[in-house]
């Protein structure tokens, strides 16, 4: 994604060289200084980056911050740079509302540093040897693309790919390079690239409100998610906006309150076919808002066309089944460079995340088991930052920003995304609460129904075809409660894919795509044999080639409605291929 990319002493190269040239976006800024250089790419001139230097300091901040300490702010550099001056960064960057990474240059003392949002949304890279920093950037194509940083494949960090579909804790796909943690300063000596870290923000700082009533939470949440979005929209240079708008509840809730602050033309984009819950809905939604809305198709003919592209952007960290979104980024960019987007909506305040038989406890062995299984000794608890009587922070972060987040990453190139479920007030109040106001979105559909009642009252949620309740969670459509007892009654018999063809042919029908029939379709196993079974397939070298045979085997077998673990390993694949063009590992 567009962003900062710099190396230090001896690792400054030439900025024509493919660690510069390779980057997302438009290179907008330029700079050398002693032993730092240093490049900003932006979609434009103007968009989703601020620049400050005087004579003896450089800031370049890369993202949005809408508020400090609760406030408003037009002028956050200058406030950042006050603070640093009076040695009170780590008091300032706690109060900061936003996602953005930070850098900060004291030329005269040749000090770095380098800093993540409270939530580590903003992706920030570093590349090391030992303990001395070598480069830092917003994507990992350029210290991988440098020559001077080593390249030895992760191995655990494969296994998790393979197994969960993204990454999880700081890890890449490179034991070299990592990303920067969230609520973090990176502290550097320019003279030698020593590094010395420090966090400013944990998740224990929220404090549990267990006073406040249903009733006075539903008119609070209220209040704190209408600000939100009023916040994302101040910040617009443009007189567009673009939404993309699904059968859901989140992308369908921001444009309501949309609707409400931005005064200038909105455009709603969905994905899938013409037939599929997500078209028929988000027609529906757009109407009540009286805004724009552009089906775009995906089909069994078009759904992996530009998808290689999409894992170069993302450096094969995001699953090339999800990418939805990434063929029609040119047609929305024309119409806006801001994206409205509904992040992690359902999990911070729908509770998606929270597990059966776990409420207001704080994370444990025991819960990265339940959720994680035999991966989870691999799963980094960081008890610091994830202290608090809550424990879906964990998965926020290792599901939210290392999976959900790098979907927005693929879009960034030239879609500017706003995410108001992140704002700090509103976070800090939905985690104050006890967990059983958010559990089965008890609460967000209270908020919904009582304040956008014309957006959800009587259009359904795509996922149970009827529309919301307070207890919508619990009602679900009888035809989808067919799936498991169907499943269950004849999984072991030879019916087996035939009760699961049916299924797909009717119920999932429904969804917005089919990606378990299309990757089976006989042109498509072709592909497949090519990109993992083939002697220059380079995911052989880390998966032996038996092991990926019997996936295969299976999966062509059970024929199942997920096909998330075979797209993980065509990622992989298809990603080493790109990478060798320019380094050998």
């Amino acid at each position: 994604m567009p962003g900062i990319t710099g190396f230090i002493g001896e690792c400054a190269i030439s900025f024509d060289t493919p660690s510069f040239t390779e980057l997302s976006g438009k290179t907008v800024k330029q700079y050398e200084q002693g032993s730092l250089q240093l490049a900003v790419n932006a979609i434009k001139e103007d968009i989703g980056y601020s620049y400050l230097e005087t004579e003896q300091y450089l800031i370049i901040l890369n993202g949005d911050i809408f508020s400090i300490a609760g406030k408003d702010t037009s002028e956050p550099l200058l406030a950042i740079l006050t603070a640093y001056r009076q040695n009170q960064l780590s008091e300032l960057l706690a109060k900061l509302n936003g996602y953005f990474c930070l850098l900060i240059h004291d030329k005269k003392e040749k000090k770095l540093s380098l800093i993540s949002d409270r939530f580590g949304i903003k992706p920030l890279y570093l590349a090391f040897d030992c303990q001395t920093l070598l480069g830092f950037s917003c994507e990992i194509k350029a210290l991988v693309l440098h020559p001077k940083t080593k390249l030895n494949i992760d191995k655990d960090a494969i296994t998790i790919f393979a197994e969960l579909g993204h990454m999880i804790n700081q890890s890449t796909w490179f034991e070299e390079i990592k990303r920067l943690a969230p609520a973090t300063i990176v502290n550097v000596d320019m003279a030698s690239g020593s590094m010395v870290s420090e966090s400013y923000w944990q998740w224990g700082q929220i404090k549990p409100n267990t006073t406040i009533s249903f009733e006075e939470a539903t008119d609070k949440l209220y209040q704190l998610f209408d600000q939100a979005v009023s916040r994302c929209m101040s910040s617009i240079k443009l007189p567009t906006l673009a939404v993309t708008l699904s059968g859901g509840l989140d992308s369908r809730a921001i444009l309501a309150a949309a609707t409400k602050h931005f005064k200038g033309e909105i455009s709603t984009h969905t994905f899938g076919h013409p037939k599929c819950d997500d078209a028929i809905i988000a027609k529906w939604v757009a109407s009540v808002a009286g805004v724009s809305n552009t089906l775009r198709t995906i089909d069994e003919t078009n759904w992996f066309k530009g998808r290689d592209k999409g894992v170069w952007k993302t450096d094969g960290m995001f699953n090339v089944l999800h990418m939805h979104a990434l063929g029609s980024v040119p047609d929305i960019s024309k119409k806006s460079h801001y994206l409205l987007n509904g992040y992690l909506g359902d999990a911070v305040l729908g509770g998606s995340l929270l597990l059966e038989g776990f409420q207001d406890q704080c994370v444990s062995k025991e819960i990265a088991a339940k959720k994680y299984s035999k991966l989870s000794p691999l799963v980094d608890l960081n008890l610091n930052y994830f202290s608090g009587e809550k424990y879906d922070p964990l998965f926020i972060y290792n599901r939210g920003v290392r999976f959900t987040s790098v979907g927005t990453d693929l879009l960034s190139g030239q879609l500017h995304n706003l995410k108001p479920f992140m704002d700090n007030d509103l976070i800090e109040f939905i985690y104050s609460v006890p967990d059983s106001y958010r559990q089965q979105s008890r609460l967000y559909n209270a908020m919904l129904l009582k304040y956008y009642p014309e957006y959800f009252k009587d259009i359904p949620w795509q996922q149970t075809g009827k529309p919301i309740t307070l207890q919508s969670k619990e009602i679900v459509e009888p035809k989808v409660r067919v799936k498991p007892k169907l499943i269950n009654l004849v999984k072991k018999t030879p019916f087996a894919g035939i009760a699961r063809t049916l299924y797909r042919m009717t119920i999932a029908n429904k969804g917005y795509t089919s990606y378990s029939d299309w990757i089976q379709r006989p042109e498509f196993k072709l592909e497949i044999n090519r990109l993992l079974l083939s002697d220059e397939a380079l995911i052989t070298q880390f998966i032996p080639k038996e092991e990926l045979e019997q996936k295969l085997k299976a999966f062509y077998r059970t024929k199942p409605n997920n096909a998330d673990n075979i797209g993980s390993l065509l990622t992989l694949s298809i990603y080493l291929a790109q990478l060798k063009k320019f380094r050998s590992f």
